[in-house]
């Protein structure tokens, strides 16, 4: 039924948990429709990477949001599940290909057609992008970041023309690796409560097996301080760079992500020379801080795609 509403939205389903609302047919407006005017051109393309578990109809509250607030801008929704957290590097590649020839396709990449195996023909390349890119929870910012290194194996040289206009949103994460915060994230989606009690074990079967690696080997795998490395990167994704605008939504009532934990990244990332914002809510439980203030929320993602034209003007 999730589906079935989806498809009505205008999306189609490209590859498994990868959906696509191709708007380049739509005439540009010259102002969005949503409750705040703007006179920055808005983003042609919107990248959403969902936190893991997320249910389409959860989904589907941001992705009509963007469709108020910018109509002509064509989007990706990538869902996350917890299957993605053991997947060989190969095979996340593998998965997130076709979110590559989607944007390739798009005109949004400077790659000739033949750099993926499955793009299809770029004649309608973009000559300045505008992509803004919407992460949630370590889940989708793990996705993020794997899509990065599957552009950083197809290509060499520099990422993307400084004329493009990219920021990326940052929504409850990211966060260190702690039992209760790896418990926490495969239970939290789950609604069943002999489910749950799988995932908790599931998880307590995980954390095992890490600590056990780590003895017996003596490499860390710790995926999520991998992670927080990878968002250090100025070019975790091709059209970004350290002046590339980064919003951080987080809450101190977040059960599930740290705040104290996304707060040190912020300050992290700051002092590595990126070009950081950040919001902080108070009371707002995970990957909900959107529906505890709908109005501040979008206008804090308004903000940072005017930061984000604002920088390209001034280059």
């Amino acid at each position: 039924m999730a589906s079935e509403s989806f498809a009505n939205a205008g999306f189609v389903t490209i590859s498994d948990g990868v959906y696509y609302k191709d708007r380049r047919g739509v005439a540009e407006s010259t102002s969005p429709n949503g409750t705040n005017a703007q006179t920055m051109p808005p983003p042609q393309v919107v990248l959403i990477f969902g936190w893991m578990g997320a249910q389409l109809r959860h989904l589907n509250n941001y992705t009509r949001s963007y469709d108020k607030l910018y109509p002509n801008a064509t989007q990706v929704l990538v869902r996350s599940e917890a299957h993605f957290w053991w997947m060989s590097a190969r095979a996340k590649r593998r998965q997130l290909q076709s979110i590559a020839d989607v944007l390739n396709s798009l005109g949004c990449l400077p790659l000739p057609k033949d750099d993926f195996s499955h793009a299809t023909s770029n004649e309608a390349k973009l000559q300045h992008p505008r992509i803004l890119t919407h992460v949630f929870s370590n889940g989708g910012a793990m996705q993020c970041a794997a899509l990065g290194k599957l552009f950083a194996t197809n290509r060499s040289g520099p990422s993307i023309s400084p004329l493009a206009v990219s920021a990326i949103v940052l929504d409850s994460c990211p966060s260190g690796a702690t039992f209760n915060s790896i418990r926490r994230a495969f239970t939290a989606a789950v609604p069943s409560p002999a489910v749950r009690y799988l995932a908790i074990v599931f998880s307590y079967g995980l954390h095992l097996f890490h600590s056990l690696f780590w003895v017996l080997s003596g490499k860390q795998i710790d995926r999520l301080e991998v992670l927080k490395r990878d968002l250090f990167n100025p070019h975790v994704l091709p059209w970004m760079d350290s002046k590339t605008p980064r919003l951080y939504i987080y809450s101190r009532g977040d059960a599930v992500i740290p705040w104290t934990q996304v707060e040190e990244h912020v300050n992290a990332s700051k002092e590595n020379g990126l070009n950081v914002h950040s919001e902080l809510f108070q009371d707002s439980q995970h990957v909900a801080h959107m529906r505890a203030n709908p109005e501040r929320y979008w206008r804090a993602v308004i903000d940072v795609w005017e930061r984000a034209f604002t920088r390209s003007i001034e280059n």
